[in-house]
């Protein structure tokens, strides 16, 4: 059996009084006894009221500071952790890799000429992008600024280093991958990069980061491994509006030391049982007590398997869960006194550390059975029994605090733990007792090591036992059965809380102080166990993490200048942003996949665009907050801006009406804008049996503002359509005219040109019996028969007006009145169009030669004598004839062909004169 250690207990280094002390105990949870520390330890679970209250680095252990000197951190089990900032540096996003200068990259560096170059490069170093002279153009190269720094979270070799925040918001998930925020996108990495991350576990051997060797090659080299640290490093590229705070504070969960022994199985590794955790730091050599396990003066192995085996142990929670029984989670700060930091540890189990026979005993809350027996025949003294503590030491709640890591890791209160049979007691008066568990990350956790300090406490009785030496076969930390008929008691547990020798008359004699204990202490059923749901906190947006809108919808409409010119105009409409505090809307455009443009700003959720260019537009848009935050650019929609070249619309309610040998044409004022202003109406006649744009000839055309307009009387049909100030036709509508008149006329001659054509001709020709445009260019001026396109058109155009002078005229005899009146059956060819080239279906050709739309036409001119045309006669100026009525001896005619569009032709089948008189 192990040997009682001598000692005093003392609270605080205040000697308690003998009389008291298992009570107080009992109700602190404290045990300690003389150790080496050259006063008393106090090394238990529970707060004491006479005891300081220290940080144990919980309310800064989320902060990463930059101090010239820092204590390590030692991380256990699992943690959200900051650190400290070793490292800070700004450099352009150039990396020294990238540059070819003075052979550096293919050859051995001139460290001297380096630093200058990087000085250069640099300029003055901005300290955490503000507080600094230095500005962009500081920089030779091109690009982003950018800071990088270096963070040590722990001063040892951990487990794994998994996500990492920036501002306590998620920025990089375990894999290192950018994790997404509430719009499901990467805050600091998309269409540009703006954080980046390297982490080292601090093994001995590991490589320094290149994250920064990169770019700063002199500052930080390959020697420069933080062996043995745990680190982060992070480069930020600044970004004003990405980090408006400037360096954001970084933090990152950790899986903490990778090196604890476990005795059980002999190996090192991670682990976050509660023993082992504790034991760990007892052995420590540079920050602990240097109490190995299984050393003569470290720890003893059989008692922390034991404990071990405790903490692992499964226990019940709510709703059929489990758990293990004790856990460690926690920062250990360096600077902390052992006796400090193996107190906050053992809050973790509810338990003791115990010196004794030189050797330390770690014993976790649980209950352990008796190991010795008392009864009067061990006693030699006078017993004390102590049955009740003073009502200002006694309580019958329990509440406290934790590590929440549903609450991000913060500081919150657990579940309190109240026995209304306690407070009965108590005559209905609530008593709290506030306790920290600092290493404690489980609320229901959190909930058993409340119940288990307010059981303790409730167990009142303490005894001081006088005895034989047989007494000092068990020591602090172990269980004791009391048997004495006079107090009622018949083996029942106490545990032993301290141990001295008092003086008697025949010298000294051993003294144990006990404390009463019960299995039920450590008795635990989930019904006993409270729902834990975090404290409910204000979840504000973040301020600079502003969500898009989007656009709805994209329409197109034409306007009027002052000037009287007609322009384009494109609306643009979107959704609302849902960040609150949004002060404007950037919108912006690209035509033809041309860069980005700024189109307007506007508090508005629409914006016009004026005298827009046509073409393939792709537009975004974006929110800006009050505080100059943008959001990402929205969806980008893409519209055809036609503008100006759309077609024409179709004339409504086109009529005609026949009078006095003219034809009336009415229709409603064109709805085009484009047609209205700068456009025109344009009227053709065809005398052909079907009737079409291919096989007119022009007549008028009037202002595209006019609804009616007159023109001769020509049996056959007339063709209307629009033409905006684009130059651009409308569909066509066809009305027919039977060019009926009420005084009868009879004929007096017709000029015939047509099968022969014998007249004289200018740029133009027959081919196949018709009259067409000649080609643009001779035959000899190409290289090779084999490079024509065709014989009649060796360039595949033609030119663009030809003039054809009648081989006859007419010669009345005397100077009368007749009626002239032309006859042209004209077709318009494509000189290039082939029908197996055509796209689509038959039926969704405008014609079958291939010019529908082509812009040709042809007309006949007439001049006028009253002399004898076989003489010498004086001929007037030629002038357009239709149907027109005129006063002459002769008449000379001529036609005259054009094409706008040199790969089309007009082709003449019918060329006819007719003079007719009043009969």
């Amino acid at each position: 059996m192990p040997q009682a250690a001598v000692g005093a207990l003392a609270l605080g280094g205040a000697a308690v009084a003998a009389g008291g002390v298992g009570a107080a105990l009992a109700a602190t949870g404290f045990i300690g006894i003389a150790a080496n520390f050259g006063a008393s330890l106090l090394l238990s679970a529970a707060a004491s009221a006479l005891a300081p209250k220290p940080d144990f680095g919980i309310k800064s252990r989320d902060v990463t500071v930059r101090e010239p000197a820092s204590p390590r951190k030692m991380a256990y089990g699992t943690v959200r952790t900051g650190g400290t900032i070793v490292f800070l540096e700004t450099s352009g996003e150039k990396r020294l890799s990238d540059q070819n200068q003075d052979g550096w990259v293919n050859g051995p560096w001139d460290l001297t000429e380096l630093k200058e170059w990087l000085d250069k490069l640099l300029g003055p170093v901005q300290d955490a992008f503000g507080g600094s002279d230095a500005t962009e153009e500081t920089f030779e190269n091109p690009g982003k600024r950018m800071l990088h720094m270096i963070i040590v979270l722990a001063g040892h070799e951990v487990e794994a280093i998994d996500e990492v925040y920036f501002d306590g918001e998620l920025a990089f998930n375990a894999d290192g991958s950018p994790a997404l925020n509430k719009k499901g996108k990467p805050k600091y990495v998309g269409n540009n990069v703006y954080a980046q991350i390297e982490k080292r576990l601090g093994a001995p051997d590991q490589e320094a980061f290149t994250l920064v060797r990169d770019y700063l090659p002199y500052k930080w080299t390959a020697d420069h491994k933080l062996s043995g640290c745990a680190a982060l490093a992070v480069t930020l590229y600044f970004d004003p509006k990405k980090f408006a705070n400037g360096m954001p504070n970084v933090t990152a969960n950790v899986r903490g030391k990778n090196n604890i022994l476990d005795p059980r199985t002999g190996t090192r590794g991670y682990t976050d049982n509660a023993a082992l955790c504790l034991a760990d730091y007892l052995a420590d050599s540079t920050y602990g007590l240097g109490a190995e396990i299984d050393d003569p003066r470290g720890t003893n192995e059989d008692e922390l398997i034991a404990a071990a085996n405790a903490c692992d142990e499964v226990v019940a929670t709510v709703d059929d869960a489990t758990e293990t029984r004790y856990t460690l989670n926690g920062i250990v700060d360096t600077s902390q006194t052992p006796q400090t930091v193996i107190r906050a540890m053992l809050t973790s189990m509810a338990g003791h550390a115990v010196r004794r026979s030189g050797q330390w005993y770690v014993l976790p809350g649980v209950y352990r059975p008796p190991s010795m027996s008392l009864t009067d025949g061990q006693a030699t003294g006078s017993l004390k029994l102590v049955t009740r503590l003073s009502r200002s030491d006694n309580f019958n709640s329990v509440r406290g605090t934790f590590v929440s890591p549903e609450n991000d890791w913060q500081v919150d209160d657990f579940p309190a733990y109240e026995s209304a049979a306690y407070l009965a007691e108590d005559r209905g008066r609530k008593s709290w007792q506030d306790i920290e568990l600092p290493f404690t990350i489980s609320a229901s956790m959190a909930q058993r090591i409340a119940k288990i300090e307010l059981e303790q406490a409730r167990r009142q009785m303490s005894i001081e036992w006088p005895g034989n030496l047989s007494i000092m076969q068990v020591g602090c930390g172990d269980v004791v059965s009391v048997t004495r008929d006079r107090w009622g008691f018949d083996g029942k547990p106490f545990i032993v809380t301290g141990f001295t020798f008092e003086k008697a008359d025949n010298g000294l004699i051993p003294s144990l102080r006990l404390a009463e204990t019960s299995p039920l202490v450590y008795d635990w059923d989930s019904n006993e166990a409270q729902i834990y749901a975090a404290a409910p906190r204000t979840s504000l947006d973040d301020a600079f993490d502003v969500f898009p809108p989007g656009i709805t919808d994209v329409t197109e409409s034409l306007y009027a200048t002052r000037q009287n010119a007609v322009k384009a105009r494109t609306a643009v409409s979107w959704s609302e942003s849902l960040s609150g505090s949004v002060d404007r809307y950037e919108l912006e455009g690209s035509l033809d996949g041309g860069e980005y443009g700024l189109l307007a700003i506007t508090p508005n959720l629409t914006a016009s665009i004026d005298d827009i260019t046509p073409g393939n537009w792709k537009f975004r848009v974006r929110a800006v907050t009050i505080l100059g935050a943008d959001s990402d650019w929205s969806s980008v929609v893409t519209k055809k801006i036609t503008g100006l070249g759309d077609e024409p619309a179709a004339l409504v309610d086109a009529t005609l009406q026949a009078a006095g040998g003219l034809a009336i044409l009415k229709w409603d004022l064109h709805a085009d804008l484009d047609v209205r202003i700068g456009g025109h109406i344009v009227i053709r006649h065809s005398s052909n049996a079907v009737p079409s744009w291919s096989n007119s000839v022009s007549v008028d055309e009037v202002s595209g503002a006019q609804t009616v307009a007159l023109v001769p009387l020509v049996p056959g049909a007339y063709i209307v359509r629009a033409r905006d100030s684009s130059g651009i036709l409308g569909p066509a509508t066809t009305l027919i005219a039977m060019g009926v008149q009420a005084v009868p006329f009879t004929a007096v001659g017709t000029l015939q040109e047509d099968d022969t054509f014998t007249g004289t001709k200018t740029a133009c020709g027959v081919v196949s019996g018709a009259l067409q445009l000649s080609s643009g260019e001779l035959i000899s001026s190409f290289a090779s028969i084999a490079a024509l396109p065709s014989i009649a058109y060796p360039t595949g155009t033609v030119a663009g007006q030809a003039t054809y002078e009648f081989a006859n005229s007419f010669d009345f005899g005397a100077v009368k009145t007749v009626r002239l009146r032309r006859e042209i059956d004209m077709a318009i060819i494509s000189l290039t169009d082939s029908i197996a080239g055509r796209p689509g279906k038959v039926s969704t050709w405008s014609s079958i030669v291939g010019a529908g739309g082509a812009d040709a036409d042809a007309w006949v001119e007439v001049a006028l004598t009253d002399d004898d045309p076989a003489g010498t006669p004086v001929w007037g100026d030629w002038k357009l004839v239709e149907n027109d009525e005129i006063t002459a001896r002769a008449v000379k005619a001529r036609a005259q062909m054009k094409t706008l569009d040199a790969k089309y032709t007009p082709r003449i089948s019918v060329l006819r004169l007719h003079a007719d008189e009043v009969a």
